[in-house]
């Protein structure tokens, strides 16, 4: 009923999409990662420096956007996972963790046990509860320290911002036949 019609187009540009968007998209995701990192590093609180040196970066392979100096953070999904982190699964994705065995407390916050319940002065920040042990008849007091949120802060940097930009790149850079340059992208 209907001619068979056989068009080709050949359009440059997206010869080079494919050619490079591959590459060019794994380089965003390690280049985001990296940006989540510094964040992390910098929102970090700092007594001794043992958390914020704590933070790294692994990438599939094992290639690094730089010289790195628990708690994981995956950038190509943008969770925020707690235990032992896991390796990335391919190249499209990158782990942004704290080595520090405190560091989830640090980030979601922790309950203390003071001894002595009358003193209960008022401490600037803390929110204070009673408790009573019902076997022994003691009560506690307990102090609750509010988490700093350093990962989150990362995570939801990576994901709203880094993420998106890099990618932008990563297809402009593509459609124009050319590599992303590999490590930190420009601030």
């Amino acid at each position: 009923m209907f001619p068979d019609i056989l068009a080709e187009a050949v359009i440059p540009e997206v010869d080079g999409l494919v050619e490079h968007l591959s590459e060019n998209v794994q380089t965003a995701v390690q280049r985001s990662a990296g940006r989540g990192e510094e964040v992390a590093k910098v929102s970090a609180p700092v007594d001794t420096g043992l958390l914020r040196n704590s933070i790294i970066t692994m990438f599939h392979g094992g290639w690094q956007t730089r010289s790195l100096s628990g708690m994981a953070l995956a950038s190509g999904s943008g969770k925020l996972v707690t235990g032992t982190p896991i390796p990335p699964r391919d190249a499209f994705e990158a782990v942004t963790y704290a080595q520090a065995n405190y560091a989830v407390f640090v980030e979601f916050g922790y309950l203390s046990r003071r001894s002595n319940t009358k003193r209960l002065g008022k401490r600037k920040g803390k929110i204070g509860v009673v408790a009573y042990d019902i076997q022994t008849q003691d009560a506690a007091f307990y102090t609750f320290t509010q988490g700093r949120y350093f990962m989150t802060t990362a995570s939801i940097q990576i994901r709203t911002r880094f993420l998106p930009q890099e990618i932008g790149i990563a297809v402009r850079n593509s459609m124009a036949g050319k590599r992303t340059q590999r490590g930190m992208a420009p601030q």
